[in-house]
């Protein structure tokens, strides 16, 4: 009769050796200079939209925010790393935009378009 052995590759458990394979990949130094990922949080209300970048370590001379085409670009740029990314909003009022950077958090508001807000008619 076969007895059945568990295969235990250095004394480690599954989860162990693809835990240690993902910490050795997202701690790469060459991986972490070259993301070009940021936590982002983005809001629409009936009124607006809000972008919250977290841009830590970015000074406010390396940060790049611009309207092309209807379409919002944010880039930041330093010795260390960049960071670029694209919002397109229909309806947004971009010359009413409102940017703010302050602890390593990019703010912007743009709010949308008056004749685009959703109004109630009443039917008769």
């Amino acid at each position: 009769m076969n007895s059945i052995v568990r295969y235990n590759a250095l004394n480690k458990d599954l989860f162990g050796i693809v835990n240690s394979f993902h910490d050795a990949f997202w701690s790469d130094p060459v991986f972490q200079l070259e993301r070009n990922w940021r936590p982002t949080d983005t809001v629409e209300t009936d009124k607006e939209y809000k972008v919250e970048i977290e841009l830590p370590r970015f000074k406010r001379e390396e940060v790049k925010v611009e309207v092309v085409k209807n379409v919002l670009q944010i880039t930041a740029k330093n010795n260390r790393t960049s960071y670029f990314r694209t919002f397109s909003f229909e309806d947004a009022d971009f010359n009413k935009t409102d940017v703010k950077l302050a602890d390593g958090v990019l703010t912007v508001i743009v709010p949308k378009d008056e004749s685009s807000v959703t109004k109630l008619i009443e039917i008769k």
